[in-house]
């Protein structure tokens, strides 16, 4: 199984993202994989809470990440939705999630690749990343807009794929 690069769970929804080989993950395993996910978590769920139905809000959706540079602003989003959803002030503060794994405050599981992190220059450089998208939701600033810019310089290289 490819190692995930992020994911956190929020309300009615989550947010995976992954990474495969050409060829490795298709669109029909993919949404097989996440077909899967849902129903045992929703089965879970419901036997936990003793009720029947629909646990989550939506269809699956997938959307093809297809460079470095798009990953690493598809985790920082991934990492902001519950900021954005206005559920917590910082994604550390936002249990069911990976950042905090991410920038080392806790132990990363064996399914979390933190090469995304690496790429971006590192636990502390991904903390600031992150930060900048913070400060943008928190001031009331269009979070999107940041989508567009450069990612912060590593080894004197901004990383363009």
């Amino acid at each position: 199984m490819p190692r995930q690069p992020r994911y956190e769970v929020v309300g009615a929804y989550y947010h995976v993202t992954t990474r495969g080989n050409s060829g490795q993950i298709t669109r029909e395993s993919l949404a097989g994989g996440m077909q899967w996910l849902s129903g045992i978590y929703a089965r879970t769920f419901n036997n936990r809470h003793n009720r029947t139905g629909h646990v989550f809000g939506g269809r699956y959706r997938p959307s093809i990440v297809q460079s470095e540079h798009h990953l690493a602003y598809a985790c920082r989003y991934v990492e902001c939705n519950p900021v954005l959803a206005g559920l917590c002030a910082h994604p550390r503060d936002w249990p069911w999630s990976s950042y905090r794994a991410a920038v080392g405050l806790t132990p990363a599981p064996a399914f979390l690749s933190l090469d995304s992190v690496r790429r971006v220059g590192g636990p502390k450089a991904y903390e600031e990343f992150v930060a900048e998208l913070v400060a943008a939701i928190q001031s009331g600033s269009d979070p999107k807009g940041l989508t567009l810019a450069p990612l912060p310089k590593t080894k004197g290289q901004t990383l363009w794929v």
